[in-house]
């Protein structure tokens, strides 16, 4: 199922001017999916392969309506979507709300919300001799499930969280490879009946080895935390990093964390700060434990997904809307907007930034794009 993108995409120059910087960019749609046989609404961000490919989800369409695993491919300036793998919506899963990873040998991995046992499963997608297989690594049953998108570290171990399950508010899980195949283990549950974390709607980013870190929107002091998961000799233990207190320190972080080179966190919360429409944080280890700074409390909420970086160490979030980047400059921030989606060519930003070696940014908008409304693939050129 091929379609090309001439048919549909749109090109559209912006010259950006705000009172806190200016970011001229060149935006063109890749693609604007019709939520068709190619796929709609896509809810998380893209992955490059070494060729240069861009894979990513759709949280509805394909042949069943389920979504899909799409490729974009660029030959001589165009680009073409393929997909990869329709969902039924049965044993093989169904609503891949998450973005994918990719291992050393070109094969996929990813999460859906439905299907399986119900509760969602995580998948592998490998390249056949004339097409993609998918292959089911760990189904979730009974009351837990509603996995989030997956992490993966050097030894190649994966690494997500539930909403559900465990001690009735959310697990944390890992997976390993081994020569019967892979195997899940529940590194930590959460207790909806405490004060501590609760109910994870994000994944997990990998700090130093054997150090997870992660944000529940509730728990705490009721407003949400940021959490450490850390391997010990009595095996994995959590704690609470930082409690949010609401009002202007911020509130309800569903978001992904970040980290910088120096193992600084940096998320978002959804709700709080200076106009109540969320904020952007930065969480500093010191020697009495960890320092929390509001770097920007934007005027409309941040998006899920977590902050990217750029290789200038420029920091970049989405609204739903908006585009902004955060350089670092005298010890603070500066904030530029770096694009505004008219609708057209976008809109309701969801899945995070990429970028490749030329630094042009990608992403997905879940809504927006022609006549379809079903969602676009977007390149931006600084």
């Amino acid at each position: 199922m091929r379609k090309t993108a001439l048919s549909l995409a749109i090109a559209i120059s912006f010259v950006l001017m705000t009172t806190n910087g200016v970011w001229a960019a060149t935006e063109q749609v890749l693609y604007s999916f019709t939520d068709g046989s190619d796929g709609g609404y896509p809810m998380a961000g893209l992955i490059f392969d070494a060729a240069g490919n861009l894979y990513g989800t759709t949280s509805s369409g394909g042949v069943y309506d389920q979504g899909t695993v799409f490729e974009l491919s660029q030959s001589n300036g165009t680009w073409t979507e393929t997909v990869l793998y329709s969902f039924t919506g049965g044993a093989d899963g169904g609503y891949p709300a998450s973005g994918l990873l990719i291992d050393k040998a070109g094969n996929l991995y990813g999460t859906t919300q439905r299907g399986c046992d119900e509760m969602g499963c995580v998948f592998e997608l490998r390249r056949g001799k004339t097409r993609w297989q998918e292959f089911v690594l760990y189904s979730f049953s009974g009351s837990s499930g509603n996995p989030s998108g997956l992490t993966m570290d050097k030894a190649d171990r994966v690494f997500g969280t539930t909403e559900l399950g465990g001690d009735g508010a959310g697990t944390i899980f890992g997976m390993q490879h081994t020569e019967t195949g892979w195997q899940e283990s529940t590194l930590y549950s959460f207790n909806e009946n405490g004060d501590g974390p609760q109910n994870p709607q994000s994944g997990v980013a990998v700090g130093s080895p054997e150090h997870l870190y992660g944000t529940t929107p509730n728990g705490g002091y009721g407003r949400g935390t940021v959490f450490e998961l850390t391997y010990t000799k009595r095996g994995w233990q959590e704690q609470i990093i930082y409690s949010f207190e609401g009002g202007y320190d911020g509130s309800t972080p569903y978001g992904g964390l970040v980290l910088d080179s120096a193992g600084n966190l940096y998320g978002t919360t959804s709700s709080g700060g200076d106009y109540n429409q969320g904020t952007v944080f930065e969480l500093s280890r010191s020697q009495h434990g960890w320092t929390k700074t509001i770097i920007y409390t934007p005027s409309a909420p941040p998006s899920n997904a977590a902050l990217t970086f750029d290789q200038f160490g420029n920091l970049y979030g989405e609204t739903y809307d908006t585009i902004f980047e955060l350089s670092p400059a005298n010890g603070g921030w500066n904030e530029t907007t770096v694009l505004e989606f008219d609708g057209t060519d976008g809109q309701s930003i969801n899945g995070g930034l990429i970028f490749d070696q030329a630094g042009n940014m990608y992403g997905t908008t879940q809504n927006g794009g022609g006549v379809f409304n079903a969602g676009v693939v977007f390149e931006i050129t600084p």
